[in-house]
């Protein structure tokens, strides 16, 4: 409920609000019990960091969750990971990440926002 309420917050780019929601989303969702809806909840918050303009705490998102199930999610967190660190001007670091988990370049552009 708190993640559903928090995509349509951060599609009327109520950044805040949609950021608390996700976080109340990935503390219901214990490190146990419904690890992927876990996950899932934080990669959406990566996510929203990214596009509230926090890349840094995007980076520290997705790198958490690629250190925790790089099998399930890495295609997507290495997405937001790239896009972080492209972000922050880290280019080589981003082609890095694409290239470790078979990306294509398009993807650092965020017009295939929904395509992951």
């Amino acid at each position: 409920m708190q993640a559903a309420a928090a995509r349509l917050l951060a599609a009327a780019e109520q950044f805040d609000e949609a950021l608390a929601r996700l976080d109340v989303a990935v503390t219901l969702f214990g490190p146990d019990e419904l690890a992927d809806e876990r996950r899932a909840a934080r990669l959406q918050r990566a996510r929203l960091r990214l596009r509230a303009g926090d890349p840094v705490s995007a980076e520290t998102e997705a790198r958490e969750v690629l250190a925790e199930d790089a099998d399930e999610d890495g295609w997507l967190a290495g997405i937001i990971l790239a896009r972080a660190l492209h972000a922050q001007g880290r280019t080589d670091e981003a082609t890095e990440v694409l290239d470790q988990h078979h990306i294509d370049a398009d993807y650092l552009d965020d017009e295939n926002e929904d395509e992951d």
